[in-house]
């Protein structure tokens, strides 16, 4: 039953395959590896692409999100915080004039119910955004019309939750305290926020179809860091979504 599956599996993979730059897939069930694939190339446009393989790093983009909230469950279980308390609380410079300071907590950034906007409020490039920059913008961030308890997902709040965090309570920077707390204590260690030369010989690079087929550049999100900026391998996803089956 279990070939016949990972057949089907293959089967679905390979009538797709022409439309995909670089995908690497594994499958759990019950804390056990099922299937693994590897498709296209890390490379796209290289003259003789090699498919990716359990190393490959992709950036992770939103699922860097899930690493925070870990972080803040982690600090919780410290006593260091309660999910509920307003951030302004740890924090007075991020106390937003025009928002209930009880709705903006810990649990409402986490679960997108914050009413902040999707965006932090910088001008572009995203990676030249700073706290200086955002904290001088406070006065000119307003809710969201949405009901609250519709949700919005918002990349802003997760960026405020770790600013919070570094200014008020963990004493280091985000991506230091993760490093320590999370992805060392799992053996994630081709998990980084900031891939290192010899990393970026097996990064999947990403096809850019609006920019005449051009890669883009390795990416830098600057303060928003703690919302998409991870880099991480098939291997150690597979590791951390069994820890997380477990």
């Amino acid at each position: 039953l279990e070939s016949i599956h990972t057949d089907i599996i293959q089967s679905i993979f390979n009538i797709h395959s022409k439309n995909i730059s670089s995908l690497s897939t594994s499958i759990i069930y019950n804390s056990t590896l099922l299937y693994s694939s590897f498709l296209g190339s890390s490379d796209p446009l290289s003259s003789s692409p090699t498919p990716p393989n359990a190393s490959t790093l992709y950036r992770i983009a939103s699922i860097t999100k899930i690493f925070l909230s870990l972080t803040i469950l982690h600090l919780r279980d410290q006593n260091l915080l309660s999910l509920d308390d307003p951030i302004s609380l740890h924090n007075n410079l991020y106390s937003f004039p025009h928002f209930s300071p009880h709705s903006l907590t810990f649990r409402t950034l986490l679960s997108h119910i914050s009413r902040l906007p999707v965006s932090s409020p910088c001008l572009p490039p995203e990676d030249t955004c700073s706290e200086s920059q955002v904290l001088d913008q406070i006065l000119n961030v307003h809710p969201l019309s949405t009901p609250s308890l519709t949700g919005s997902y918002s990349n802003f709040a997760f960026s405020v939750a770790s600013r919070v965090l570094e200014r008020s309570i963990i004493n280091t920077t985000i991506e230091d305290y993760i490093l320590n707390t999370i992805l060392k204590p799992l053996n994630l260690t081709r998990t980084k926020f900031y891939p290192n030369s010899n990393d970026y010989k097996n990064i999947a690079k990403t096809l850019n179809t609006f920019k005449n087929d051009t890669i883009e550049a390795e990416y830098h999100m600057g303060y928003n860091n703690a919302n998409g900026q991870l880099f991480s391998s098939l291997e150690d996803m597979t590791k951390f979504m069994m820890y997380c089956m477990t």
